[in-house]
């Protein structure tokens, strides 16, 4: 079903700069815990996790104008980016990227590692000495990765180009009250090369990513959209979007 409803909206219209060439660097870095941790984003889970059902990952996309100044923009598979970390990358980025143009955002999966300093009350009661050992653990690597994942793409811009498009994706819902305000839009950011292959695509859907409540590891609905995106391998093969007729 997502597939379905997120190729179909390679189908509308493109809204591109076409005179203007970005300098767009864009990496990875798989964030997956490699030790068992706590989840965030539900109350009820109160032991480490137990596996894992899809790989996570920490995604940069640095981008640079006429103004010779880039923005960076990490998104992470997490439930959310505590203050605290992202004053800590903004230092350690500092010299190569402003700190008004950083910025950090999760897809906000529940089946993410907790993070110190995020959510401590979530559970109701103290998480046990041994919990937080891993806790703290993890976060120093997560810190590294995020600073990886940014250095790649700062070191890796290349002229692009940019453009856009406001599809629509209906799977979201209100869970709060039936018939409540729902926004299906889907925008998307295209980076392409001079001659027009798609290099990145960056998107954004409100809809928490709540469709597993078991104790594993991955990215939910957004990491299984990642998973089928058909841009994904775009150094390694081409395809022409469309929208496809299949579940």
């Amino acid at each position: 079903m997502f597939r379905l409803t997120l190729l179909c909206i390679f189908f509308l219209p493109l809204l591109t700069d076409a005179a203007d060439l970005y300098k767009v660097g864009v990496a990875q870095v798989d964030i997956t815990p490699t030790h068992p941790i706590r989840l965030s984003g539900f109350g009820f889970r109160r032991t480490e996790s137990e596996g894992v059902y899809h790989g996570i990952w920490a995604r940069a996309m640095a981008i640079e104008d006429e103004s010779k100044e880039p923005a960076l923009l990490i998104t992470v598979d997490v439930l959310g980016i505590p203050d605290d970390i992202r004053a800590e990358l903004a230092r350690r980025f500092a010299g190569k990227v402003k700190p008004e143009r950083l910025a950090i955002t999760a897809t906000h999966t529940h089946t993410g590692p907790m993070l110190k300093g995020a959510n401590t009350t979530l559970f109701g009661v103290p998480i046990p000495k041994e919990h937080l050992a891993n806790i703290d653990k993890y976060t120093v690597e997560f810190l590294d990765k995020l600073e990886k994942a940014g250095l790649d793409a700062l070191a890796k811009r290349e002229p692009s180009r940019l453009s856009y498009a406001i599809g629509s994706a209906t799977f979201a819902k209100n869970r709060r009250t039936a018939g409540g305000p729902v926004d299906h839009d889907l925008p998307v950011l295209f980076v392409h090369t001079p001659e027009g292959k798609v290099r990145a695509v960056y998107t954004s859907y409100a809809c928490h990513c709540v469709t597993l409540s078991h104790n594993k590891i991955g990215g939910d609905w957004a990491g299984s959209t990642r998973r089928s995106n058909p841009f994904q391998d775009t150094y390694r093969r081409e395809r022409t979007p469309s929208c496809s007729k299949g579940p």
